[in-house]
């Protein structure tokens, strides 16, 4: 705000070489402006990289996810990339991978008869005893416990929504 007052008083005043002044005053002004849009444009373009390596996750959750290679396709290095991926979505990519990973595994113990080490092979884990260690660590209980549980409050809701119809 102060180089246009500058700039205000260069053109009423008339002092020497103020159209010099005014071009020189007006380039500052310039160059503030484009630094800033520069910085949101960069701001933004990490916010797309993030949202797409997100996306990324979400589609290839069955496959073995690399966050070297996440972070490079980002153009980010992997520990700037994972710092800014934990800001603006509340966990690390490792984290916010395995949390998708049980998302899905509960789907399918919930919607299916699948075999564990079926579930196990399909989500990438090393094996099924694999899988079971870190589905009772995330969620507190083995995956045969949640299916059962999955399944019985499907029956309860069932024959809620069969009593609800009389």
């Amino acid at each position: 705000m102060r180089r246009f007052e500058t700039v205000e008083t260069e053109i009423k005043q008339h002092n020497t070489y103020f159209r010099y002044a005014i071009s020189l005053y007006i380039g500052e002004i310039l160059l503030k402006i484009c630094r800033l849009y520069s910085g949101n444009e960069e701001r933004d373009l990490l916010g797309e990289c993030l949202i797409y390596a997100r996306d990324y996750i979400r589609a290839h959750i069955h496959q073995s996810i690399n966050l070297q290679d996440l972070a490079s396709t980002s153009g980010y290095s992997t520990d700037y990339f994972r710092h800014q991926f934990q800001k603006r979505f509340g966990l690390a990519p490792r984290e916010f991978i395995l949390q998708e990973r049980i998302k899905g595994i509960k789907f399918m113990l919930a919607t299916t008869d699948k075999p564990i080490k079926e579930i196990a092979e399909r989500f990438s884990f090393e094996d099924s005893s694999h899988l079971v260690r870190v589905f009772k660590k995330e969620t507190g209980m083995s995956p045969s416990e949640y299916r059962k549980r999955a399944k019985e409050k499907k029956e309860t809701n069932e024959i809620d929504a069969d009593y609800e119809d009389n």
